[in-house]
């Protein structure tokens, strides 16, 4: 079954299909000019009977001017004015035909003059459906931006009043008792610790993008034990509503220059809603698994409950 998307398409299925030639032809044409290829096709047959009876007439005239001729030398004058009243009925005849050839062909091109301003005008008004869906295009994915915002700072809210859940499976998977401090590194330590180890952070070789990303990342937190003030560790989080590969570079970046700037244990987690397709195997949700796998370019995922996303604190 043919689709018909365009006008072109339309066209393309006259020329091809005969059925379908004929039934366009039935209702765009009027019933005279339908009729009018079998009055042709008639008036065709009876010309050439009338031909064919001419000629005859005209050997049998022909014959019998002969003899008339050879018998009256002086009537040529008579038979010249019979041959010029002929041709002039047949220059008649020729001319109604060429007549009516020229009216049917400019009927037909009445068909097809209509036929090319309805596709323009298809293609105008295509156009102007195509514009509006541009539009709209345009509209849905700047609202999609908008949202994907409003979800990452839900997402880091989230995280943020979670880090002490996150710190506590930490904790309890080192041993540690439950009475915990949390302690979140401000901008400015976090500076502090790039400046005072630039030699060393810079040996770790990473992308440059830390040395701004690492003072900005979502959470860097300190987590010690009260009753037993020794060291303890750290953990790094990056947030989003949809966790993609780009939360888990940053997470375990961070945790790098951590480690080496504190020479203490340091865990990367992203955080979010869903874990999206491109972390493949760059993030275990199951903690135990991944401790055991030890692996600096993993990290951990801790799963937000969508019910728990609110809007972050105001500045």
């Amino acid at each position: 079954m043919n689709t018909l998307n365009t006008i072109e398409d339309f066209l393309r299925v006259v020329r091809e299909d005969a059925e379908i030639r004929a039934a366009v032809r039935r209702e765009l044409l009027t019933d005279e000019l339908l009729a009018l290829p079998e009055r042709v096709s008639a008036l065709m047959k009876s010309f050439e009977a009338h031909r064919e009876i001419t000629n005859q007439h005209k050997e049998d005239t022909d014959r019998r001017f002969d003899i008339v001729i050879n018998r009256l030398d002086g009537q040529d004058e008579t038979l010249r004015q019979h041959k010029e009243d002929t041709d002039r009925r047949f220059d008649i005849v020729i001319n109604r035909l060429d007549t009516q050839k020229e009216d049917t062909d400019r009927r037909f091109d009445i068909v097809i003059n209509r036929l090319d301003t309805q596709k323009e005008d298809t293609d105008r008004q295509f156009g102007i459906v195509v514009n509006r869906l541009d539009r709209q295009h345009d509209m849905y994915r700047r609202q999609h931006d908008d949202l994907g915002r409003f979800r990452g700072n839900y997402a880091i809210s989230a995280a943020r009043n979670s880090d002490g859940e996150i710190a506590g499976l930490f904790a309890r998977l080192r041993g540690m008792g439950r009475m915990l401090q949390v302690r979140r590194l401000g901008k400015e330590e976090r500076d502090a610790m790039l400046n005072d180890n630039l030699d060393a952070v810079e040996s770790l070789a990473l992308r440059d993008s830390v040395w701004l990303g690492f003072p900005r990342a979502d959470i860097i937190a300190e987590v010690m034990d009260r009753r037993n003030p020794g060291p303890g560790f750290y953990i790094a989080v990056e947030a989003s509503y949809t966790v993609g590969i780009e939360d888990v570079l940053r997470a375990t970046n961070h945790a790098r220059i951590l480690r080496r700037v504190t020479g203490q244990d340091a865990y990367a987690v992203v955080a979010g809603v869903r874990m999206g397709p491109s972390v493949e195997d760059g993030a275990f949700d199951d903690i135990e698994r991944f401790a055991a796998e030890d692996d600096e370019d993993t990290a951990f995922w801790y799963q937000i409950n969508e019910d728990d996303l609110e809007p972050p604190d105001p500045c």
